[in-house]
């Protein structure tokens, strides 16, 4: 008996883009921050983007080092590569007041070193807070995550703050930080207080 060949799948293999935008998060959280954006990350999903959060990496002043080292290798990698998405990178520095010394100089060094700035006052927990209300008095961090901890059951700072984002109302974040935002005289910048 004659075997026949073999047919052919009539399927198309999709190819997978490679993403064209490499954005590395630096944060001195690590539970808080790395959760919210892998979340941020599963929901809205990455594409053509790849996201990398290196956490924890310390007080403010030491976490902005700490992201140009990476911005600085990532240059170095880039000179000598043909791809074109090592070429396109971002390198945020991620942190908040928390009553920590030296804010300002933190945010100087970043500014100087080419590395964006989402900065938190005075805690991150006002970012997810901003998906489910407008929010912008001043309060402490501890009364933030108290009330953080009422709008979203699940999250518990003390035990490692899971954040379930409200994903109906996922612009809202965005929009009502727009309302949250101040300027600095004394360096002349402007920063929202939230990422």
């Amino acid at each position: 008996m004659r075997d026949f060949p073999k047919v052919p799948s009539l399927k198309r293999e999709v190819e997978k883009l490679k993403p064209k935008v490499e954005i590395i998060i630096v944060c001195e959280g690590k539970n808080t921050e790395p959760q919210y954006f892998e979340e941020c990350v599963d929901y809205y999903g990455a594409g053509l983007v790849s996201l990398r959060v290196i956490a924890p990496a310390g007080v403010p002043i030491t976490l902005v080092r700490a992201a140009i080292t990476e911005r600085n290798e990532l240059l170095r990698r880039m000179r000598s590569t043909r791809d074109s998405y090592g070429k396109c990178f971002r390198v945020w520095a991620v942190f908040d007041r928390d009553m920590h010394p030296s804010v300002e100089k933190a945010i100087q060094l970043a500014l100087d070193n080419h590395i964006d700035i989402a900065f938190s006052d005075p805690c991150f927990e006002l970012w997810p807070l901003l998906h489910l209300m407008n929010y912008g008095a001043m309060s402490d961090r501890h009364a933030l995550q108290a009330l953080l901890a009422t709008h979203m059951p699940k999250y518990d700072h003390a035990k490692g703050a899971i954040i379930d984002c409200q994903r109906q109302i996922e612009m809202s974040a965005f929009l009502q930080s727009r309302n949250v935002r101040f300027t600095s005289p004394a360096l002349r910048y402007d920063v929202a207080r939230c990422p």
